[in-house]
């Protein structure tokens, strides 16, 4: 029997892109729509030019269809236009209310906002978003009456700034509300209730590093010093509850436990316990749903692509049940992490100097909405996070332990409290030390974003099948267009 000629290595581990990665040009048509409707204004309009380009780019991928290719990209251009649209609808929905009401209802979230509290509260009459002073604010779980007027949120104030409305729709709210009189008419029950008296736990018996770290970790308070220094370190990230604590735990359980389902079953309810626990932040709650679909893939016996199956179906699940989840910095950062680590892992062989490259190549994707949000991107992060992410990988999960003897009011408790204070003390002086070596930052510039496009196109269309030149075409054109289009980003 004559052998068969072999190929290049790059084509038995990836076809065409619609055997790839079909997830990710769907959330490539949503993301895409929703970016041309800011300044189309057009909901069909914007639809239909994401559709053309998102058909235009698998074309201009695929060199050779096989036979069974028109009808799954039939399929994928359908379902990509009917997600579309229906984001389009739910972003341009009309929301007619009263100018004013009266009514009852539940804080869900009550957080520090400058000196007072930022407040979102669920109602009959759906969620709306308000500012109190923090003396006399009312707690979160609890059940309020309210009194107010209603108004629309307010918007940037300029390019880039801090726009009050896309805050708040990710989170739900449809109005900002001015409270004539808010006051409680019952303590707070259930998920709240537990929250609260876990952070005063935090607060009584724990060390007061430890209780920072723990706050953060648990019920994502971030305490002004820890987040000072993290800023300055280019490590905000690590105090975030994100896919890096979310896989950590993930990890630390499959290691732990043998057989699929019960990894499944365990992992899955330890998994939604915390992020309950810790108010659903938009970034664990992707990192979660990527977390379950990798081991519903065990369970079943099937192959699951980091990049497709995981990665671009996590994203999509979110930005389908709240499409106002595009706007959110969390959202975006998060998803953009994972996209390019799934795309960039199989081109970048194992090592510590490939961790290193790969920390590095994500600081420069990411650098441009970081410094679209807070103004600068420390360079400290660029050094620092190649040593902190895996140094971070060993001390949360060291922390989460050694704090529940006190919390939990053990013998010799004091031990354990003693242990995670030091290792977080030796942690604070190592990025003390690096962010006092390491100075300086970086602003938003023309040439860190179109770094930042063309790394990530180039890697997505690398992962989706796509020869190194094609790849190359691809980066050019996303960097042009984003410097024609108004950009978001």
């Amino acid at each position: 029997m004559r052998a068969r000629p072999a190929v290049s290595g790059r084509r038995e581990c990836f076809g065409g892109p619609l055997s790839e990665a079909p997830a990710f040009f769907i959330l490539f048509c949503i993301c895409l729509s929703l970016y041309l409707d800011t300044f189309i204004h057009s909901s069909p309009v914007a639809a239909a030019a994401s559709l053309s380009l998102t058909a235009a780019l698998i074309l201009f991928i695929t060199e050779r269809p096989v036979k069974g290719w028109l009808p799954v990209f039939i399929l994928v251009i359908a379902v990509s236009g009917i997600f579309s649209l229906y984001s389009l609808y739910i972003i341009n929905k009309k929301i007619i209310l009263p100018d004013s009401l009266e009514t009852s209802g539940r804080v869900l979230s009550s957080r520090r906002w400058g000196r007072g509290r930022a407040l979102l509260i669920a109602t009959p009459c759906g969620k709306f978003a308000g500012y109190v002073p923090d003396k006399g604010a009312p707690a979160e779980g609890c059940g309020v009456i309210l009194r107010g007027a209603l108004f629309g949120f307010r918007s940037a104030a300029k390019p880039g700034g801090f726009d009050e409305g896309l805050y708040w729709r990710a989170r739900g709210a449809v109005k900002r509300i001015v409270f004539f009189e808010i006051r409680e008419t019952g303590q707070p029950f259930g998920l709240p209730a537990w929250r609260a008296k876990l952070e005063r736990l935090i607060d009584e018996r724990l060390l007061p590093l430890s209780a920072s770290y723990m706050a953060a970790f648990t019920v994502g308070r971030r305490e002004p010093p820890a987040e000072a220094l993290h800023r300055r370190a280019g490590t905000s990230h690590l105090l975030a509850v994100s896919g890096l604590h979310i896989w950590i735990i993930a990890g630390f359980f499959m290691f732990l436990i043998r057989g699929n389902l019960s990894r499944f079953l365990v992992i899955s309810f330890l998994l939604w316990g915390y992020l309950l626990l810790s108010g659903m932040p938009v970034g664990g709650v992707r990192a979660a749903l990527m977390a379950e679909l990798f081991l519903a893939a065990m369970v079943l016996g099937r192959p699951s692509s980091a990049f497709n199956n995981v990665s671009t179906a996590a994203a999509l699940l979110l930005l389908l049940a709240n499409p106002w989840y595009f706007f959110d910095l969390g959202w975006r950062l998060s998803v953009l992490c994972a996209l390019f680590i799934a795309a960039s892992a199989p081109f970048i062989r194992g090592g510590i100097c490939s961790a290193v490259c790969l920390t590095v190549l994500l600081w420069f994707v990411t650098a441009p909405l970081v410094t679209r949000a807070f103004g600068e991107a420390p360079l400290a992060g660029l050094a620092l996070n190649a040593a902190a992410v895996p140094a971070f990988g060993v001390i949360f999960p060291l922390v989460l332990i050694l704090s529940l003897p006190p919390l939990f009011g053990m013998p010799f408790s004091w031990i354990a409290a003693g242990c995670s204070e030091t290792i977080l003390l030796f942690f604070q002086r190592g990025l003390e030390w690096g962010s006092s070596v390491i100075t300086g930052a970086v602003g938003w510039d023309a040439p860190i974003f179109a770094l930042s496009v063309a790394l990530f196109a180039a890697a997505a269309a690398l992962r989706c099948g796509a020869e190194l030149k094609r790849a190359s075409i691809i980066a050019a054109i996303f960097v042009l267009f984003l410097f024609y289009c108004p950009s978001m980003l």
